[in-house]
């Protein structure tokens, strides 16, 4: 029978995950547009909502942002966690181009496992 993966275990493939994701982000543009899921999620489950700033979403591993943007834009406060140095500064630079500053609860660059338990 298999054990489950120490954290231990699962913090020394992040390491290697994180590489992956910043080679990609700062050698091309990726990730602008929302999963078509979120969409629909956020339309199914939160269309009548009246004041979507007291909903915070959390996105792990929200790359260039662009779920975050999305719920931003249609008023959710929004944090996530990123691997990606350059993922994370593209999405801040989105956010501020946007003037969507003010939806930001809390953005950190780093691995979840250490955020997360802590």
């Amino acid at each position: 029978m298999k054990k489950y993966i120490s954290n231990e275990e699962i913090s020394n493939n992040l390491g290697s995950n994180e590489k992956i994701w910043e080679q990609i982000f700062s050698k091309k543009e990726w990730g602008k547009y929302p999963s078509e899921n979120v969409i629909r999620f956020i339309a199914r489950n939160f269309y009548n909502v009246q004041d979507r700033s007291k909903i915070n979403i959390l996105e792990l591993g929200f790359g260039t942002g662009a779920n975050l943007w999305f719920c931003a834009k249609e008023g959710f406060s929004v944090s996530g966690i990123e691997w990606s140095k350059t993922g994370l500064e593209r999405f801040k630079a989105r956010m501020k181009d946007e003037n969507l500053n003010d939806k930001i609860k809390q953005i950190e660059l780093g691995d979840y496992i250490d955020k997360l338990d802590s």
